[in-house]
């Protein structure tokens, strides 16, 4: 059975990664060519409704997470480059767009609102990932995983599902209302 050390530790890893690749992106000095952000329009991406814009958005979304979930499938690699990457990027678009035409405010209104659920919901599929792994690999040992950690598996990713669901609504249905 997991300890909770273990099971702190599983939850708050993908966290920390997170955040140490988020900070990472923000002070990354790479010459990115404003102009381009600067033209990108999120009405560019074709959304016919907001219906279409959630189903399209949870789509992609739920993939990720789902991939995530079934991290033993990568022994939890893509789990872990899958929050390396989404930190450092977020970090990255986030220092990059300040001094261009999109102000604080702005990026905070269009990230903030969905945003929140997704991270957490990336962060919690990420960890059930790691827990997969760690599960799968016991198994392959011949060891005996307790049904507990196999039901804490599954709590885990049905929260990283719910928390998809949610932020893929609020984001076509409240952050891209007004482009749509």
């Amino acid at each position: 059975m997991f300890s909770t050390k273990l099971r702190l530790w599983l939850l708050l890893a993908p966290i920390i990664i997170w955040l140490l690749f988020f900070l990472l992106g923000i002070i990354s000095d790479f010459d990115v060519n404003t102009t381009n952000l600067n033209s990108f329009k999120v009405d560019s991406l074709v959304y016919n409704s907001s219906a279409h814009a959630f189903w399209t958005i949870l789509r992609n979304n739920i993939l990720i997470v789902v991939i995530n979930i079934i991290g033993f499938t990568s022994f939890g690699l893509y789990s872990l480059l899958s929050v390396i990457l989404n930190g450092y990027f977020l970090g990255f678009l986030i220092s990059n767009t300040f001094g261009i035409e999109i102000n604080c405010q702005e990026i905070i209104l269009n990230i903030i609102p969905h945003g929140i659920l997704e991270i957490i919901g990336l962060w919690i599929s990420v960890s059930a990932g790691i827990h997969s792994t760690i599960i799968f690999i016991k198994i392959i040992k011949g060891a005996v995983v307790p049904k507990i950690d196999f039901i804490f598996y599954l709590k885990l990713a049905f929260i990283s599902i719910i928390l998809t669901i949610l932020s893929a609504y609020i984001e076509a249905f409240y952050t891209l209302s007004e482009y749509l």
